[in-house]
């Protein structure tokens, strides 16, 4: 199309031409397709079909597929110019035969027609199938047969696996196409011997699968009837026997027994079925009861079944009876007082019997009564109250008149171990303490814990519960007839806080000290310059006096126990001009009883500490940094002397005429008389910080090795050294001995107790505020006040 145009040229004697010449030609299309038939063979299902177009123009094709559903063609109709168009034709050969028949595609277009033929090849699949799953061959069936059936395509190739002895067939292997193949089976019922139903599967294997049939033949069952035992004799005690009724052949065996018109001799059943597995139990029973005379009694019980019977004799003998106790010795262990025997029959015949006693501490329930065939229980109780100590024995003797042994006797021992009862109570209120634990227990509610058949002559063991210090005990348990022995433990309580005391007059308080009597106690306040009187009764701030006229920073007090004068030691006054020497003189505050007013006099440097002797009206003195302690006479009211000690003095203690004085080396010992240093106690632990005393001994609170060493006051030596908190720093003894000591380092108080001579320290602590300093304790021991530095408080401490 569109070919290019010419010219026509003419020319001639009267002038030239040219003529331009154009042509249009149509376009003209040509279907052209390389392949007339397309193969797929027996393995290809995907091919591609190309179409040109070898004309001009635009070549419209389609394809017309015939109704074959193994064949798909893609697409069916479009359009080729220059570029040829592939067609995508696939094939299916699922559920085609061999040999299937070609298909012809016919392709339509304006440039011509084409037909291509399809072909493929499908290779043959047999399938097995067999004509039924089961052969049944009942009780008598001897052959059956059954078909083999290709139900795919080619040759099916087959083979019976060799089945179980009692069953044959033919043919065992063959080749089927579209005829089925017949196969007999036949049984041999004389290769079994036990009757049963048999079963067995037999496989089928071949090129198109595998079958499965099932082969059923039953052996009729042959029973026969057989017993455990030829003879039943039950003597003179034996009441009930066993008899096995089996079936020694095969199948089911139906049986019945037989039994003699007699009232004694009794069975389980009287019919049933045993098989060859499972034999039949029957009980056969002997009711001496049931006859009324001694003597030897013979039956014969028969069995039957199938056609077979089998006759057994049956003998039973009767004899007096006797009693029986069981057990016939009774022992009663410690901590028991009652038991139980029983007293039966043997024999037949209803016995009379009754019994008696020897001991009083021994009683039996019940005492007569009528024996027959159940047992009857006698209860045997003890007095341990009529007991001794030790291994009591006594009798029981049965009388039974018809009892061939009769009397009977019945030995009892009963052994009495004493019972410790051990009562806890509170050592304050007297009231008993519950829940208390010894050993693997607890006291009960009235504070009671009872250890019953002691063995050992010593016990021994510890009380412990919170809130009380361990208490240790020991007792030896003497020989008496009082079997119940009753010990009081008293266990001491650890005080509660029970008030803080806070107010504007307590003003980093240091020391504490309580009145003669108890009824007040009064506080150093540091900073406030002042001290501070507490109404013990009702834990109440009465007044602060202030001491600043006297002097400054006050630290150490004491109260006399006879007057009520309050000392308290200022560890500073101002200097007035230029200190004699360089050497600052301090004061001692003697307060009224009536707490209105102060009197002070001079003493040495740095007063830490004030010790009375209120039987010769004498007031000592420590000085640290004077290195001494002054002597003031209360009458004179005045300084009458002083003693040299050195070392840094402190805290101060007076027993008799004794004066203790904590130095930098030790404790130094002052006789008041001769008013002089007479021994140094230097053993103790480090840094000696305070002391107190029970008159027997000198408690030493040391600071640095954060224990306490106990001196023994007649010796002037260390006995003993209790650990205990972090830094202690104070200790007080309350009315009971117990010593309280303050740990700064955890701010707890220790508690040391004695026991029999050894001093112990209780596992539980008072948890108090934070820098706790000085403590003191009521003189009956009811509370404990202890006053805390920065928090500017005094706690109290004391019992329920």
């Amino acid at each position: 199309p569109n070919p290019p145009s010419a010219t026509l040229t003419i020319t001639s004697n009267g002038g030239n031409r040219e003529i331009r010449v154009t042509l249009q030609v149509d376009p003209k299309p040509v279907l052209y397709v390389e392949a007339e038939t397309m193969d797929f063979g027996n393995q290809t299902t995907n091919k591609v079909l190309t179409i040109q177009n070898r004309g001009t123009g635009q070549l419209d094709w389609s394809i017309e597929v015939p109704k074959e559903d193994w064949l798909q063609v893609t697409p069916l109709k479009g359009i080729t110019q220059e570029v040829s168009s592939s067609i995508n034709i696939t094939v299916n050969r699922e559920g085609l035969k061999p040999n299937p028949p070609s298909a012809t595609l016919t392709i339509t277009s304006n440039g011509g027609n084409r037909e291509i033929r399809v072909t493929l090849d499908v290779d043959p699949i047999p399938e097995i199938e067999i004509s039924t799953a089961e052969l049944d061959f009942g009780q008598d069936r001897e052959s059956q047969g059954f078909l083999i059936r290709n139900v795919g395509t080619g040759t099916l190739t087959w083979k019976i696996a060799a089945p179980e002895i009692w069953a044959a067939v033919t043919p065992t292997a063959g080749l089927t196409r579209d005829t089925p193949t017949s196969v007999n089976v036949r049984i041999d019922r004389e290769a079994v011997t036990v009757p049963k139903k048999y079963q067995q599967d037999m496989t089928i294997t071949s090129n198109g699968g595998t079958a499965k049939l099932t082969l059923l033949m039953e052996i009729s069952p042959r029973p026969v009837l057989k017993v455990s035992i030829n003879r039943i004799d039950f003597g003179l005690q034996s009441n009930q026997q066993v008899l096995l009724i089996e079936n020694s052949g095969t199948g089911d065996l139906n049986w019945k027994i037989d039994l003699p018109a007699v009232k004694w001799l009794e069975v389980s059943r009287t019919k049933g079925r045993s098989t060859d597995q499972n034999p039949v139990s029957v009980e056969i029973t002997a009711d001496r009861t049931k006859v009324d005379d001694p003597g030897t009694y013979e039956r014969v019980l028969t069995v039957s079944g199938e056609g077979m019977v089998i006759e057994i004799p049956v003998v039973m003998v009767v004899d007096r009876p006797k009693i029986i106790v069981n057990p016939q010795e009774v022992q009663f262990e410690a901590g028991l007082n009652k038991k139980s025997v029983a007293l039966s029959r043997a024999g037949l015949g209803r016995i009379d019997w009754q019994l008696t006693t020897n001991a009083d501490w021994l009683s039996i329930t019940p005492k007569k009564g009528q024996l027959s065939d159940s047992p009857i229980d006698l209860t045997i109780i003890t007095d341990k109250r009529l007991m001794v100590q030790g291994i009591n024995q006594a009798s029981i003797e049965i009388q039974a008149e018809k009892a061939v042994n009769s009397p009977l006797i019945v030995l009892v021992k009963a052994e009495i171990r004493p019972t410790l009862r051990l009562v806890v109570k509170n050592q304050r209120s007297k009231e008993p303490v519950r829940g208390a634990q010894i050993f693997e227990g607890k006291t009960d509610r009235n504070g009671i814990y009872e250890i019953e058949g002691i063995k050992q002559p010593l016990v021994k063991g510890v009380v412990a519960i919170k809130g009380f210090i361990g208490q240790p005990f020991s007792f030896r348990l003497n020989q008496i007839k009082d079997p119940i022995i009753e010990k009081v433990i008293y266990l001491q309580p650890i005080p509660q806080r029970v008030a803080v005391l806070k107010g504007i007059d307590l003003d980093v308080p240091k020391e504490i000290a309580v009145s003669g009597d108890g009824a007040f106690v009064y506080a150093t306040n540091n900073f406030g310059h002042s001290v501070t009187k507490v109404r013990t009764s009702v834990d109440q701030i009465v007044k602060t006096l202030d001491l600043s006229p006297d002097g400054e920073e006050p630290l150490g007090l004491a109260v006399n126990r006879l007057t009520d004068e309050i000392y308290v030691a200022n560890s500073y006054v101002p200097p007035v001009g230029k200190p004699v020497g360089g050497v600052t003189l301090d004061t001692v505050s003697i307060i009224s009883a009536n707490f209105n007013q102060s009197q002070k006099i001079v003493v040495g440097n740095v007063p830490t500490d004030i010790a009375v002797d209120a039987d010769q009206s004498r007031l000592y003195v420590s000085n640290r940094e004077s290195g001494n302690i002054s002597i003031i006479d209360l009458n004179q009211r005045k300084l009458i002397e002083e003693i040299h000690v050195g070392n840094t003095p402190g805290r101060l203690e007076l027993v008799d005429n004794e004066l203790y004085c904590t130095t930098e080396v030790g404790v130094a010992v002052i006789d008041t008389r001769l008013k002089q240093v007479t021994k140094t106690i230097r053993n103790v632990g480090l840094g000696p910080i305070d002391l107190v005393s029970d008159g027997k001994y000198l408690y030493v609170v040391n600071n640095l090795s954060s224990d306490v060493s106990v001196v023994d006051i007649s010796k002037k030596t260390v006995v003993k050294t209790v650990k205990v908190g972090p830094l202690p720093v104070r200790a007080a003894i309350g009315q009971d001995g117990i010593l309280f000591v303050v740990n700064q380092g955890d701010s707890t108080v220790s508690i040391i107790y004695q026991l029999d001579g050894q001093f112990s320290v209780a596992e539980e602590t008072l948890s108090v505020g934070f820098n706790p300093l000085g403590i003191a304790v009521l003189p009956d021991g009811s509370k404990l006040y202890l006053v805390l530095q920065e928090d500017s408080v005094i706690e109290v401490f004391g019992y329920e």
